[in-house]
């Protein structure tokens, strides 16, 4: 699943990636060993997404296939 063509919150294509993982795996410990770096980098992205979508991330994520199924 890809939210590339979803991204009315202009998420940067590593953010993308980050969120993608987050929600397959859920863990940061796990997201980062996937992506091959550190914890603390995939909570400062969630963060971040989580800033520019202005919600938590779970919410974040329905907002976004909400949107995409809309589309």
């Amino acid at each position: 699943m890809s939210f590339l063509h979803c991204n009315p919150w202009r998420l940067t294509p590593r953010q993308i990636v980050v969120m993608e993982a987050v929600i397959r795996l859920g863990i940061s410990k796990e997201v980062a060993r996937e992506l091959g770096i550190e914890t603390k980098a995939v909570e400062n992205f969630r963060a971040n997404i989580s800033k520019k979508m202005n919600a938590p991330m779970l919410v974040a994520a329905v907002r976004c296939a909400t949107w995409k199924a809309g589309a």
